[in-house]
C-alpha cells in the first residue's frame, strides 16, 4: 500500500496533494463497509484491514492487518496465548 511505503521511507506527501490525498484516505472505511455485502477471499479482507487501518490508525497496525493471512493469524494466536 502506499501509505504504508510511504511511512516507511518519511516520504511527505507533495503539499499541492496533501488535501486531496488526505480525503483519499478519509473515505477508505467507507468504500469498506459499501463492500462488505459481497463475499470476500483472503487477500480482499487483507486489504480492506489494511486499508480501513490505514486511515485510521498508525501505519505499522496497516502493514500487520495487511498481512494478516489465516496462517499468520493462527500463529500470533499461539504465540499470545502463550505469553
Amino acid at each position: 500500500m502506499v501509505e504504508i511505503s510511504r511511512h516507511q521511507t518519511e516520504e511527505p506527501v507533495p503539499e499541492d496533494l496533501r488535501e486531496p490525498y488526505e480525503a483519499a484516505l478519509a473515505q477508505l472505511p467507507a468504500l469498506a463497509a459499501a463492500a462488505a455485502s459481497r463475499p470476500w477471499d483472503e487477500p480482499m479482507l487483507q486489504s480492506v484491514l489494511g486499508a480501513i487501518a490505514v486511515a485510521k490508525g498508525p501505519a505499522e497496525v496497516a502493514e500487520a492487518a495487511a498481512e494478516l493471512t489465516l496462517e499468520v493469524a493462527r500463529e500470533f494466536l499461539e504465540w499470545f496465548a502463550e505469553r
